[in-house]
């Protein structure tokens, strides 16, 4: 999506990334408020690699790269998460 001219969609791709970026944030901050987070893990890494998880172009690599189904494509990606960032 990023490969989209932003100006010619009147900004709202750098709108909905925004959004996309707080939530990863406040979703990483709730996960460690429930002692959910990896002890290794700050609040701030989770919430960049959720954002990064969480991203349109993750699931393209996965269903467009790799082929992949959209379920096991999802699947990845929430194991990916669970393995990184929980207990």
């Amino acid at each position: 999506m990023a490969d989209l001219d932003a100006d010619a969609v009147g900004g709202a791709i750098a709108r909905i990334e925004e959004n996309r970026a707080g939530g990863m944030a406040h979703l990483a901050q709730r996960l460690a408020e429930q002692d959910v987070l990896r002890p290794d893990v700050t609040v701030d890494e989770a919430a960049h690699l959720l954002w990064l998880l969480a991203s349109f172009n993750s699931f393209d690599q996965l269903y467009t790269g790799r082929n992949l189904p959209p379920d096991d494509a999802a699947r990845v990606l929430i194991t990916t998460a669970e393995r990184s960032l929980c207990r």
